[in-house]
């Protein structure tokens, strides 16, 4: 949920560059109608009584229609509840009079105070050195004077605001006069920002939203520096007038790179129609480009479709690695878009797609591919006969290629692809299932040396398969574990294994290629007495009966490594993995993996360290790196009892003793304040960057200190 804090003059008005956050969504507020809002201010007006209830030890009459309790005062009426030592009620002047541990309860906000004065009519009055908490603890006032000067409206001078409950908060706003809407906004003049005792910051005047809802206004501020882009200030207004959507916009100042503007939109109209759009421009004075990003992703529901959108578009390929500290968007080469249509018919589902796909080579060679349209048939797996189960894939698609600097390609291809299944009577212990696909795709143009040629082209292809498991071994222990031991032979053969002349554009044209082949192991698998599978152990290889698939030097085989996994699960939420490959022809274990995980039950922390190791003996040393060694650690962990948390992250290549991906966040958490720091260091190729970035999130606030720096270059 954001907030905001508007600043009068010129203050400072920003927040982080164009953070690109999850859509989402929020769920929508019923508004009731004015007619409605109406008939409950007049049900209000009608309840309204003047009747009340005192409770007290003594009580003592001390003029005409004046009396004094005392011993345990408790008055209450349909606006408040109030306790003190003494009370003086005079009925004649609808005034109350109230001294010694004063407490008010006026329902949203609870003033407590030395003495209280209070006329019953007008519903108004003072509490005198006066502290007022708001129900749910979100802010406190302390002042000399707390006055209730109508419904829902109060107003104090010479006092403190602060969303820390302390006696001593670590931070308050010390205001020479303020006005509280509760649960809207605070009006506070002359504010000043103080670190305990400390001042820090000064205006002239805030309106600070006080409300459970989003608030419109301007956000707080980043600063920053870097080598490449010098000075920068970033900026940003954030509107939500109705609960079901809001929108940011943002502009950004940097010194050597120009300036920046973006803008964030947000709708969900009902729980499942929701979308949101972030967008982003600056013409870049260090390249003399216009550089820029696009997202907009939605979902909706109409009478028999539903449709999902996801379009992602970007200016160039180091967009983000210049523009955004979000190491993994950083290294994103490939931008995928798509508008999705479905609806189900006769059983199965008619699809609408209209897609295109952006990846980038490397700076200047890219490659953009789009099916405008696929229009596409799916049938799942249905019983055709007793024992025959059938599924249907089918697609027309009109593809569009363009390689930049290679010139533009299209072709129209249709698709039918059925799949048989039919699981054979066997006993209990052990499955067999023989089954058929069968496939044609016709292409209105051929591929043929590195060219699209005019002549169509038709595939047929067949494909067999067989899986055989068991059979299985049980072994229940008396404890209530119980093992199973499963032995298992998986079998596939295609009648054809060239692609030549077929053009590629997603999986109904790759061919698996790598032969006709045979894989079989065993399986392991222990269930503790609760029915959880704890350990998983396996054993398995492949054969290939065309081609080779492992070579070492002159040395070649048919036969792929041995591979052993073992998995196991000591606890619902720790694990082990553990990965051997034992290569047929060196006789040595060319690829090893451990990892270690866990996790609380809501993620809220986790670990895992990881160790890969891999060696190919296929690989020549002077073109590829053939040995690879790497260690992995990432975390999230809460120390000292929660007022600590720390985010490493570390990614170290053991080959060439250097850290690829390295960053720590650090978070120290008080009872209404957070403070953050984030470093780290990262290399893409030959570019490598460092940076860092401080956080300062008040309760109730947000951030209000985002400062960042860094430096980058190139080897």
């Amino acid at each position: 949920m954001k907030r905001s804090v508007i600043f009068c003059l010129f203050f400072f008005i920003s927040i982080s560059y164009f953070p690109i956050i999850n859509p989402i969504p929020f769920k929508p507020k019923i508004e009731k109608s004015p007619s409605a809002q109406a008939k409950e201010g007049k049900k209000e007006k009608k309840e309204e009584s003047s009747t009340f209830i005192l409770t007290f030890d003594t009580l003592e009459t001390i003029g005409e229609e004046t009396y004094k309790a005392a011993g345990n005062v408790r008055y209450e009426s349909k606006t408040m509840i109030l306790t003190a030592d003494t009370l003086i009620y005079d009925k004649n002047n609808n005034s109350i009079h109230a001294e010694g541990n004063v407490s008010v309860n006026f329902q949203d906000f609870t003033i407590s105070g030395d003495a209280l004065d209070y006329n019953t009519r007008d519903e108004t009055g003072t509490v005198y050195n006066a502290r007022g908490t708001q129900k749910d603890g979100d802010y406190t006032v302390i002042a000399n004077r707390i006055k209730k000067i109508g419904e829902d409206w109060y107003e104090v001078e010479d006092g403190i605001f602060t969303s820390c409950n302390s006696s001593l908060p670590p931070w308050s706003l010390k205001i020479s006069r303020g006005k509280f809407h509760l649960n809207n906004y605070a009006f506070l003049n002359n504010p000043r920002f103080k670190v305990r005792d400390i001042p820090i910051v000064y205006s002239p005047y805030i309106i600070w939203p006080i409300k459970e809802d989003r608030s419109t206004g301007l956000l707080l501020p980043s600063i920053g520096s870097s080598n490449t882009k010098g000075f920068t200030l970033g900026t940003a207004f954030y509107y939500a007038p109705k609960d079901y959507f809001d929108t940011t916009f943002y502009y950004d100042y940097y010194k050597k790179a120009g300036n920046g503007f973006g803008n964030e939109f947000r709708y969900a109209l009902t729980e499942k129609d929701y979308g949101y759009f972030s967008g982003y421009y600056i013409k870049d004075k260090l390249t003399d480009k216009n550089r820029w990003f696009l997202t907009f992703q939605a979902k909706q529901d109409f009478s028999k479709w539903e449709s999902l959108v996801d379009i992602h578009l970007i200016s160039d390929a180091d967009f983000f690695r210049d523009y955004n500290r979000d190491y993994a968007e950083s290294t994103k080469g490939n931008f995928d878009s798509t508008i999705f249509l479905t609806r189900p018919v006769i059983g199965g589902n008619l699809n609408l797609y209209l897609e295109r796909s952006l990846e980038y080579y490397d700076v200047n060679t890219r490659l953009i591919e789009s099916a405008l349209p696929k229009v596409e048939f799916r049938l799942p797996s249905t019983k055709l006969a007793p024992q025959i189960f059938t599924s249907l894939e089918t697609s027309f698609t009109r593809i569009y290629k363009q390689f930049y600097g290679n010139g533009d390609t299209n072709y129209s291809r249709l698709d039918f692809h059925p799949y048989f299944e039919y699981p054979l009577r066997t006993p209990p212990s052990i499955d067999i299932i023989p089954s058929i696909e069968l496939r044609g795709t016709y292409y209105s143009k051929e591929f043929e040396n590195g060219r699209i040629e005019t002549d169509s082209i038709f595939r047929r292809l067949l494909i067999g398969k067989l899986d055989i498991k068991g059979p299985r071994f049980f072994k229940k222990f008396k404890g209530g574990t119980k093992h199973i031991l499963e032995p298992f032979v998986e079998a596939k053969w295609e009648s054809y294994k060239n692609d030549d002349g077929y053009p590629l554009f997603d999986d109904v044209d790759v061919l698996d290629k790598r032969g006709d082949r045979i894989t079989y192991g065993i399986r392991n698998r222990f269930y503790s007495r609760d029915g959880n599978l704890s350990v998983e152990a396996n054993v398995y290889q492949e054969k290939n009966f065309d081609n080779y698939i492992s070579f070492a030097d002159s040395d070649k085989s048919k036969y792929s490594p041995l591979v052993f996994e073992f998995k196991y699960w000591p606890k619902k939420l720790f694990s082990i993995d553990f990965k051997l490959s034992y290569h047929p022809l060196t006789h040595r274990l060319e690829d090893r993996m451990l990892s270690v995980a866990f996790s609380t039950p809501k993620k809220e922390q986790f670990f895992r360290i990881s160790y890969y190791y891999s060696n190919d003996p296929s690989i020549k040393e002077n073109f590829f790196k053939a040995k690879y060694e790497e260690l992995l650690l990432a975390a999230s962990l809460r120390l000292f009892g929660g007022k600590t948390t720390i985010e490493p992250h570390i990614e170290r290549d053991l080959v060439e003793n250097s850290f690829r991906n390295s960053s720590l966040i650090f978070w120290c958490h008080g009872s209404c304040y957070n403070i953050g720091f984030e470093g780290g260091r990262r290399e893409i190729g030959s570019f490598s960057e460092t940076s860092f970035r401080i956080l300062i999130s008040l309760k109730q606030v947000g951030n209000v200190v985002d400062l960042f720096g860094g430096s980058q270059s190139f080897r």
